[in-house]
């Protein structure tokens, strides 16, 4: 009878862990390596093994700390790579730019992108995700101050091409979450993830009207200086996003130079990472329709 009991006792504290688990709730108590309990239930390689509506509104460290910043850094170079097409009625009569110009400037911010997210891939290999993504939005910020200033062609479309290195974040993203969620729920965390960074472009189609009337409002009506001042806002994104990504860690138990200094991980080899980039089929299968998606999204 004690025997069984026991076993009955285990069964329900299983079920228990099990229902708590589903709740998004760390039941077992796992932690890192250096003792640091999680929030979320993982599994054995210490990833997370729910991301849904219980997770959603969590924020702490690592797992949840890293979706959240990750699509938002993304969202914010969404947001200042597409600020130019929605104040396009006012820039180009004012700075006097023709046809040809416009259309450049359009076309660099997407070469750009293309360019940098290849560059991208190997700065997340060798020094992490979370310095990827939280250096290039903090990189790229000068570039939205500079906008206010322009006074010609060539300076838009030299700092529009550096802005739209920006949205390599979406690398950054996505490895970040490959790498912070289990196989189980980790295709609900990169849709989820990408998705919410891709609506930048629309939410600011959506508002930079709306900010360009509140600037107009204090400006007196100067279309000039309001479109200006207009880009305070995707500056303001950069920042807050490269700030705040800084604070999340690179991978679950750690970041790179802590886990390395402690053994827990090897250091990257640049040699290695493009051998095995170069010769992974998925990897060059992935380089077109991704080429063409973020030509079709010229802002």
């Amino acid at each position: 009878m004690t025997d069984k009991r026991v076993e009955t006792l285990e069964a329900e504290i299983q079920t228990l862990h099990q229902t708590l688990q589903k709740m998004g709730k760390n039941s077992t108590m796992s932690k890192d390596i250096f003792g640091r309990e999680f929030v979320v239930p993982v599994d054995k390689e210490h990833k997370a093994t729910e991301c849904g509506c219980h997770t959603l509104f969590v924020t702490a460290n690592p797992h949840m700390r890293a979706f959240h910043v990750s699509w938002f850094g993304f969202f914010a170079s969404f947001y200042s790579t597409f600020a130019a097409a929605s104040l396009n009625a006012y820039m180009i009569p004012d700075l006097n730019l023709n046809e040809g110009e416009w259309a450049l400037g359009n076309t660099l911010a997407i070469c750009g992108t293309i360019f940098f997210r290849v560059v991208m891939g190997w700065i997340c290999d060798k020094f992490g995700a979370r310095r990827g993504l939280g250096y290039l939005l903090l990189a790229t910020s000068p570039a939205c101050v500079l906008m206010m200033f322009i006074n010609s062609g060539w300076q838009m479309i030299l700092l529009r091409t550096i802005i739209g290195f920006s949205l390599a974040t979406f690398v950054a993203c996505q490895t970040w979450c490959s790498q912070m969620f289990a196989k189980s729920v980790v295709g609900i965390a990169n849709a989820t993830a990408a998705g919410w960074g891709n609506l930048g472009g629309g939410v600011t189609n959506l508002t930079m009207p709306l900010v360009f009337l509140l600037m107009m409002s204090f400006t007196g009506n100067n279309e000039s200086l309001s479109w200006r001042l207009c880009y305070i806002v995707p500056t303001l994104l950069h920042l807050v996003g490269g700030f705040v990504t800084l604070t999340a860690r690179d991978l679950p138990d750690g970041n790179f130079q802590q886990l390395e200094k402690v053994g827990a991980k090897q250091p990257s080899k640049s040699s290695t990472i493009l051998a095995v980039g170069c010769s992974n089929v998925n990897c060059w299968i992935m380089v077109l329709p991704m080429a063409c998606a973020s030509a079709s999204s010229s802002p």
